[in-house]
């Protein structure tokens, strides 16, 4: 069913204030294996220059996705969730979100578009704080796949073999079901293999949200500091299927200095691969540099 064109434009109310917790940052940081001592020891957060520990920077998704599921999931707009995959997500952070933080997400429907048998919604979240104070926006495309004979996303350019590993990180079933509980993400193409060959992938797949936070750890352990990252974004090339085969998939991430600010900050463009093929593309994030937006 085609979704509504009228849902463009639309901002639906505000989420009550969420308040950001130590014990809900600890648990974000071990379900995306984040091992910053700033992310889970008041004592090393404050060394760099925060108030209290720090979030990872793709922790706004725990804020951000269920707000946003309010808004796709309206009976109106037409969206089969069941068949949703993620397109593309970008974070812009006015500051680092720490615990104690209260947050609020307004959520605006910004573009609907069919792209061959897919149709494509586009959202923005605006989180600010219980008192008005904009942290962080956060864009993301999200694809309802088409018929279930549609083959999935090709693989992407192999990756050359002399690339350098900043991360690599094993996924299991399990570390779904560890961050589907951390994020709120219980979409079951990422835990039943039933629902995933019903959106027509080939087995379950993890979160895009998951990937992109590994990619991330390659940006926040270069930098050393998981709240130095002021814009992260990336689009999400391939579905990464993770066998129940009590091993999973290997991804491999690296870091590469794109650009030096003047002011300081630095670009770096970010890979991220499964099986010798990308996962992310256009991937990029800009850090702060030491001390900066506290």
């Amino acid at each position: 069913m085609p979704l509504d064109p009228a849902y463009v434009g639309r901002t639906f109310p505000a989420t009550v204030p969420y308040r950001v917790s130590r014990e809900k940052i600890r648990e974000f940081a071990a379900a995306i294996g984040e091992t910053a001592a700033a992310c889970v020891d008041p004592a090393a957060a404050r060394a760099l220059g925060y108030r209290d520990v720090v979030v990872p920077p793709t922790f706004a998704v725990v804020v951000t996705f269920p707000a946003t599921r309010q808004a796709v999931a309206d009976p109106g707009l037409g969206l089969d969730y069941g068949r949703v995959v993620h397109g593309q997500q970008r974070f812009v952070h006015s500051r680092a979100i720490v615990a104690g933080d209260e947050l609020t997400v307004a959520v605006t429907i910004d573009g609907i578009r069919a792209a061959g048998p897919h149709q494509l919604v586009t959202t923005r979240s605006d989180v600010t704080t219980a008192a008005g104070e904009r942290v962080c926006v956060a864009y993301s495309t999200l694809v309802e796949r088409g018929d279930r004979d549609t083959a999935p996303s090709p693989p992407g350019t192999a990756a050359p073999a002399a690339d350098p590993l900043s991360t690599s990180v094993t996924l299991s079933r399990a570390d779904l079901v560890r961050y589907a509980g951390a994020s709120g993400d219980f979409n079951p193409i990422h835990w039943s293999d039933r629902a995933a060959k019903e959106a027509g992938l080939p087995e379950v797949i993890a979160h895009g949200m998951l990937s992109m936070a590994v990619a991330a750890r390659a940006a926040t352990d270069w930098a050393g500091d998981p709240g130095a990252v002021e814009e992260i974004r990336a689009r999400f090339a391939r579905p990464v299927p993770v066998p129940d085969d009590g091993t999973g998939v290997r991804l491999a991430s690296s870091v590469t200095v794109a650009e030096r600010l003047p002011d300081g900050r630095v670009r770096v463009d970010l890979r991220l691969r499964a099986g010798g093929a990308d996962v992310l593309t256009a991937a990029s994030a800009v850090l702060r540099p030491p001390a900066a937006g506290r």
